[in-house]
């Protein structure tokens, strides 16, 4: 079984840029949980120090002084496991940060 979720950013065609999003997960069965899978890599709202990802709205992973790092930390890593570059989200979760130059 297959989930998918479609989003879209920006203000339309009136007021600047639009741009649409998708993404596509393969599930075991209709009855599977996404956040309990996940939950020692991902969280709505992890508390400070947590290293899991926040993962919500991107205007509320996007909030605060920290915003910007947070969505993008949760980008990339799903990123590299579209990729297939990864050995699974944990273990890119505890692979130590590149400093924001290599990006």
């Amino acid at each position: 079984m297959f989930l998918a979720g479609v989003d879209e950013a920006g203000y339309g065609p009136l007021l600047g840029p639009f741009t649409v999003g998708w993404s596509m997960f393969r599930v075991p069965d209709p009855g599977t949980d996404l956040w309990e899978v996940t939950t020692r890599s991902c969280a709505r709202k992890p508390p400070r120090k947590d290293r899991r990802l926040m993962v919500d709205d991107s205007k509320l992973v996007n909030a605060g002084t920290r915003g910007r790092e947070r969505l993008e930390r949760a980008v990339a890593a799903f990123r590299e496991l579209s990729a297939g570059g990864s050995h699974g989200l944990d273990n890119w979760l505890s692979t130590p940060p590149a400093s924001s130059r290599k990006w």
